[in-house]
């Protein structure tokens, strides 16, 4: 269960709204908020974070943005982030991209040298993402609401037209998307160029069974000793959890308890705190 749905908030107020968009981890960066919402002038973003690849593109870097400063969004804003992030009722391509994005900030499995978003849209906007990796590959990845088989044998053309343009070769294509068809072919060959490309198809879902659901206040204890406190509504299984643990912990003992319906607004302040995974993390400090 993610938190429920805008329209059913009770209290949509302002207030309401910013206490829950401040839970959001790991924190909206101020570029990222920018590009989110639209209002900044796509000029003056090029000249600061040019991508080598494409004029569309700007680069980002995660360890020197700053934190978003939220408290002066209005409220239409503040609905736009809680439905895109928190109830994860838009389901979009837009919405699918920045919950990517989120995801990147977090994810151990891809050794990133250098992120590249598309900024400016009113070009074909296929490709999302280049993501510079070590030895000079590269992965593309296109976002999208639904993946069916036009769309995903339209790729091989849009894909390779891209890859001429700036003059490289993905050494893997990510489909993102929200929903799919059984009958995507992702296990067959992917040529681009006369390449044979990896390809991986990514699949955005709710774990049905994780311990915890989105209106659940979640406290790690890492050694004994609280580390952190994080809004159930920021994870879709325990996985993207622990993941988030091991980027933002030194590692360690570590223990996860759930304070059940923290953020709802029935909440009365006497729920019982449940213990939901304990283990041991090793964090590898070779890389």
């Amino acid at each position: 269960m993610n938190f429920q749905y805008y329209k059913t908030l009770l209290d949509k107020s302002k207030e309401t709204l910013f206490a829950l968009i401040e839970e959001i981890v790991p924190n909206i960066l101020e570029l990222e908020l920018a590009l989110f919402l639209g209002e900044v002038s796509l000029k003056k973003l090029k000249q600061e974070n040019k991508s080598p690849f494409d004029g569309s593109f700007i680069e980002v870097d995660f360890k020197n943005e700053k934190d978003a400063d939220l408290s002066k969004l209005n409220k239409d804003q503040f609905k736009k982030i809680y439905e895109t992030f928190i109830s994860k009722e838009k389901n979009d391509k837009d919405a699918i991209k920045w919950r990517f994005f989120k995801f990147l900030k977090t994810q151990k499995d891809i050794s990133i040298k250098s992120v590249h978003i598309r900024a400016d849209t009113k070009k074909d906007d296929f490709i999302d993402y280049i993501i510079e990796i070590k030895e000079n590959r590269h992965i593309f990845i296109n976002c999208n609401y639904i993946l069916d088989k036009e769309y995903y044998f339209n790729a091989g053309e849009k894909i390779a037209k891209f890859s001429k343009e700036i003059g490289k070769i993905p050494n893997k294509v990510i489909f993102s998307t929200y929903k799919t068809y059984r009958d995507i072919p992702i296990d067959d060959k992917f040529i681009v160029r006369g390449n044979d490309v990896e390809q991986e198809l990514w699949v955005e879902w709710n774990e049905l069974e994780k311990p915890f659901n989105g209106e659940d206040l979640l406290i790690v204890l890492v050694n004994n000793e609280k580390e952190m406190e994080v809004a159930g509504f920021n994870f879709s299984s325990i996985e993207n959890l622990l993941d988030y643990i091991y980027k933002y912990s030194n590692g360690g003992q570590i223990a996860i308890y759930k304070q059940q319906g923290f953020f709802s607004e029935s909440y009365d302040g006497k729920s019982q705190i449940e213990l939901i995974w304990k283990g041991i993390m090793l964090k590898n400090k070779f890389k």
